[in-house]
């Protein structure tokens, strides 16, 4: 049984407790038509628990000037994590229909084996 002391012991203590702010994960207000930058970090997979890098195989990479990594916050260095820009665009609240990412040209053996492995390895 719980004693009316320990209730009000344990409600002041945590009424005397604030919140506190972690950088990079503090949330963001977006006007409508803002840019958005669009981030990718690894492949996973729920079978295949070794993650890729999502740049390691060529589908759309991004251009020369989207090449850059963004700084990462303290959560992410503790895991390794390196979160690099995509090629990928859209704005705050703006509807665009599909439309092409990039083409790129045809595979070489080595990267379809690479490719085929990485899809039978889940």
């Amino acid at each position: 049984r719980t004693s009316p002391a320990a209730v009000l012991a344990a409600s002041l203590l945590l009424s005397s407790l604030s919140a506190f702010y972690l950088p990079g994960i503090a949330p963001v207000d977006y006007e409508e038509g803002t840019k958005l930058d669009i981030f990718a970090n690894k492949l996973t997979s729920t079978v295949n628990k070794i993650p890729y890098d999502y740049f390691s195989l060529p589908f759309c990479p991004p251009s020369e000037e989207k090449v850059r990594t963004r700084r990462p916050n303290i959560g992410q260095l503790l895991v390794g994590e390196r979160i690099k820009l995509t090629s990928y665009e859209a704005n705050m609240r703006v509807d665009e229909d599909c439309k092409i990412l990039c083409t790129t040209d045809a595979l070489d053996d080595k990267m379809v084996k690479r490719l085929v492995k990485r899809i039978k390895s889940k």
